[in-house]
């Protein structure tokens, strides 16, 4: 997995490989990489790519602005994240135009919430 940033390109994206094939993957493709046994999972909207690197070799090269570790097995895109599900535990992340989820360990918790401010707090207090 390597990082091909062009200042003047629009999407920059990640290289990856499998055995099948080489993929450019844009950013904004991916909803969330999910770790499972020593390889990890990128899930775009339409497919899957399993790619044998391990999730924190992945998260050294993805910009921190937009992709942030939620659970011990997931690294999630948040300009893909349409919500937060805080009634689960533990709490699920889902994304536009998909079914798919990703978790929120109990560790990460603090973090994701000092990140994600919502600049609406619709609670009522009633």
């Amino acid at each position: 997995v390597s990082q091909r940033a062009n200042p003047h390109m629009m999407n920059p994206f990640i290289d990856a490989s499998d055995q099948k094939a080489i993929y450019k993957i844009p950013y904004q493709d991916i909803l969330f990489i999910e770790s499972e046994q020593k390889k990890s999972v990128i899930h775009l909207l339409k497919k899957t790519i399993c790619v044998s690197v391990p999730l924190y070799r992945i998260l050294e090269v993805l910009p921190k602005e937009t992709f942030v570790q939620t659970h011990r097995s997931f690294i999630v895109n948040l300009k893909n994240a349409s919500s937060i599900d805080k009634s689960q535990n533990p709490w699920t992340i889902s994304f536009f135009g998909s079914e798919q989820l990703a978790f929120v360990g109990r560790s990460f918790k603090d973090n994701i919430m000092q990140i994600i401010r919502p600049t609406l707090d619709l609670h009522t207090g009633k």
